[in-house]
This record gives structure tokens, C-alpha cells and sequence, in this order.
């Protein structure tokens, strides 16, 4: 969908120039708040549905990637791929329309999607902090 399409609250909630330049300086960006309440309630009930072991698209074994530790921590990759409850955020309009201001590109592609689910810890010695970058190799 092109800019021109979005309605007018949605063209309110793109980044302005101050926050597109602020993002190529610092590599992050915030975003207001972009889904709806029952956006929001159908990903929560995918990603229940997932961890209960449900899928919507069975990925080959071997790029399936779950891990889970025993301080509470869960990841799980290629969750957009397997998941339409997950997939239709990806799929927001308004998304892409923020990625292409952002990235200065009239196309983009998702490379890699994860969820990672850390639940919070009461005593020092369980908690730890989770990272976002790796020195692996995606595949």
C-alpha cells in the first residue's frame, strides 16, 4: 500500500523528518502505537497457541528453532511463517509504510522473525538480560 492510500490518522502516525533522521543516526526507532486493542488480542492468542504446540505451517525440522532454558526464557524462530495470528501484524500496512520511510527503500522483505518471551524474575539469581544481537549465523 503507498502512502497516498493511508487514511489520516494513519498518515499521523508515521515518522516525522526530526524522527527518520533520528533513527539513521541512532538505529532505533519508537513508534506510536500502531495496532488496535483486538489487533493486539488475536497476536496475544497466536502466541498462546503456538507455545501450546499449534501451527498454521509446519517448517522442515530443521529450521524450526525452539529454545527454552530453565530461567524462564523462550525463544522461537520463524514464528511469522508459522502462525497467520502473528503474520497478519507483519502483513499491517502501516508497517511497511514506517519501514520504507525509515530504510529509504520503496521495497522490503522479512528476512528473519523470532519471538522472545523472558517471564519476570523476583530473586538476583535467575535474572539475566536478554540480547539482541548475535555472532552466529542465521542458518
Amino acid at each position: 500500500m503507498s502512502i497516498n492510500k493511508l487514511t489520516q490518522k494513519q498518515l499521523s502516525l508515521l515518522p516525522n523528518l526530526e524522527e527518520i533522521e533520528q533513527f539513521r543516526e541512532k538505529g532505533w526507532y519508537i513508534s506510536k502505537p500502531i495496532f488496535s486493542e483486538f489487533e493486539i488480542e488475536q497476536a496475544l492468542i497466536g502466541v498462546k497457541r503456538h507455545y501450546e504446540g499449534e501451527r498454521d505451517n509446519l517448517l522442515p525440522k530443521k529450521v524450526n528453532l525452539t529454545y527454552n532454558s530453565s530461567n524462564n526464557f523462550r525463544y522461537d524462530s520463524l514464528i511469522v511463517q508459522q502462525n497467520h495470528q502473528i503474520a497478519s501484524l507483519t502483513k499491517n500496512s502501516l508497517i511497511g509504510n514506517i519501514a520504507s520511510l525509515l530504510m529509504a527503500s520503496r521495497e522490503l522483505r522479512l528476512f528473519f522473525s523470532a519471538i522472545a518471551q523472558k517471564t519476570p524474575q523476583k530473586d538476583d539469581k535467575h535474572r539475566f538480560n536478554v540480547g539482541w544481537h548475535t555472532d552466529k549465523a542465521y542458518y
